[in-house]
């Protein structure tokens, strides 16, 4: 990793050089629901049915809370302390070492100035050596490039498309899937056999 990574597992947090990675929380949820008021965020990540009232959110919460193949963190500038994005686990399937992933800068600010890609390098890290996954993968939908670019950047590869996969606002959304692969791992499976 690129990135001077410590991780702080005993309290919920990851470090890297210009932001921290903190467990999301019911202190977290002003701000996250502020971002997800950005239209061209929801379609992104499809998300529907907003805006969540507080006790939708409360809901959520419980049931993320309850459910140990999800762990979703947000990122913070150490700097300043401010929240500017989150990334996390949708799923993660221990039995086949694998684990379906987000991620996002809420805070438009800060998008392109490199926080995704700590971020990234961050929670990557995490995935392969904390969990010790095997893949780490996503779904994006095809025309955001931006993703797609910055994806590639960070050594995912395309492994499919998921045609009319979604619909948001009455429109069909084609859906790429990008994985990046723990290749130590994988090597070290394949010299074993």
């Amino acid at each position: 990793m690129s990135t001077d990574v410590s991780r702080m597992e005993n309290n919920g947090m990851a470090l890297a050089k210009r932001i921290v990675l903190e467990e999301i929380s019911p202190a977290h949820f002003s701000f996250t629901l502020k971002w997800l008021e950005n239209e061209s965020l929801r379609r992104e990540l499809v998300i529907k049915n907003y805006p969540y009232s507080k006790k939708e959110t409360a809901k959520w919460y419980k049931t993320y809370k309850e459910d140990e193949s999800r762990l979703i963190y947000i990122a913070r500038l150490i700097s300043s302390s401010a929240p500017i994005g989150q990334i996390g686990f949708n799923r993660i399937d221990h039995a086949n070492r694998n684990g379906e992933m987000h991620i996002f800068i809420g805070e438009q600010e800060y998008r392109g100035k490199g926080y995704g890609r700590e971020m990234m390098e961050v929670f990557l890290d995490i995935a392969f050596n904390r969990f010790d996954l095997i893949k780490v993968w996503l779904q994006v939908n095809d025309d955001n490039v931006s993703a797609i670019r910055f994806y590639k950047k960070m050594g995912f590869v395309r492994e499919g498309l998921l045609k009319h996969h979604e619909i948001y606002n009455g429109c069909l959304i084609n859906k790429y899937i990008y994985s990046r692969f723990n290749t130590l791992l994988i090597q070290n499976a394949t010299n074993n056999t």
